[in-house]
């Protein structure tokens, strides 16, 4: 994707690679980033806006993986580097899965028949 044509000031867009929305009750963004990508500061915090501007629960998961550009990459079982519910940040159990946090946020929000 080219967004060169869409450059307002320094700003330009960005992707989300993952949403899940469930019956307007719970909102679920995943970023994922190869290896020790770091997530772009200007990413981040449009993420992070997007996460905090909804009413309902929201947890912006960020988690890595080792799949080369070419290939599929199983998002339920990239490991969490950090997440955010609530006001902060949180870092993740170590070797935590996408998968298992999401079961976790959807039980503690009374969803646990979508885990």
């Amino acid at each position: 994707k080219d967004y060169s044509g869409l450059k307002f000031k320094n700003i330009t867009p960005t992707d989300i690679d993952g949403f899940i929305e469930i019956q307007n009750k719970v909102f679920i963004f995943l970023e994922l980033k190869t290896g020790d990508t770091d997530l772009p500061w200007g990413q981040e915090l449009a993420l992070v806006r997007l996460r905090d501007a909804i009413k309902q629960p929201a947890l912006l998961i960020i988690a890595t993986h080792q799949h080369p550009v070419n290939e599929d990459i199983d998002a339920a079982n990239c490991i969490v580097v950090k997440y955010k519910y609530g006001e902060k940040w949180h870092n993740a159990n170590p070797g935590e899965i996408v998968k298992n946090l999401i079961d976790r946020f959807l039980i503690m929000n009374n969803l646990a028949d979508y885990t």
